[in-house]
């Protein structure tokens, strides 16, 4: 009988304890840090999401910045501002929109978002990857998953929260991205 409190696994059935426990032991032992207060099975969790990322998934935004643009999303898609999907992010990329691009490292296959992030270097606009199209799509208020979002730079709105939001978003991707371009570089 499933456990309600232990979230479903996408690759299939429920696990058992003694998975989620080898998932565990393969994380200590692979050197994989996580906090004393998770339980074996949100880390076998982290784990698998981190498996199904796609291989040009880089940089992927961490837990805070990914929380920071998804509030950020959410926001500029309740005022229509948001931009949903490769066909229209790669049309206000080309257009010289001024924002940063969100795309999801669970996207298969790769092809498919696999020329945004050229698009976005060439043009200089910033550019991150969070773990899932689910986050993505609930974000922009969709009732299906997205593989990408742009966000355009809104100087002139009265929301002070959506301003110090967009700063922060937007200083914590210009680290990301040199933090990127420094590890390029050294290889």
């Amino acid at each position: 009988m499933p456990d309600k409190k232990r979230p479903r696994s996408a690759l299939g059935s429920d696990t058992e304890d003694v998975g989620a426990d080898c998932t565990l032991t393969a994380a200590v032992t692979e050197g994989h840090v996580f906090n004393q207060d998770q339980t074996a099975d949100e880390v076998a969790e982290e784990l698998r999401q981190k498996l199904q990322c796609s291989v040009i998934a880089q940089p992927l935004a961490g837990r805070k910045l990914t929380k920071r643009i998804l509030k950020l999303a959410k926001k500029l898609a309740g005022k229509k501002q948001l931009r949903r999907g490769v066909k229209e992010v790669v049309k206000s990329i080309r257009k010289g929109a001024r924002g940063f691009c969100v795309m999801a490292a669970d996207v298969a296959p790769v092809d498919v978002i696999a020329h945004v992030p050229i698009l976005c270097e060439e043009t200089g606009i910033p550019y991150c990857f969070v773990p899932s199209r689910e986050l993505l799509g609930k974000a922009a208020q969709l009732k299906r998953p997205t593989c990408v979002l742009f966000l355009p730079l809104i100087e002139d709105t009265d929301d002070e929260e959506e301003l110090k939001l967009q700063r922060k978003c937007w200083r914590d991707l210009a680290t990301l991205q040199k933090s990127l371009d420094d590890v390029l570089r050294e290889h």
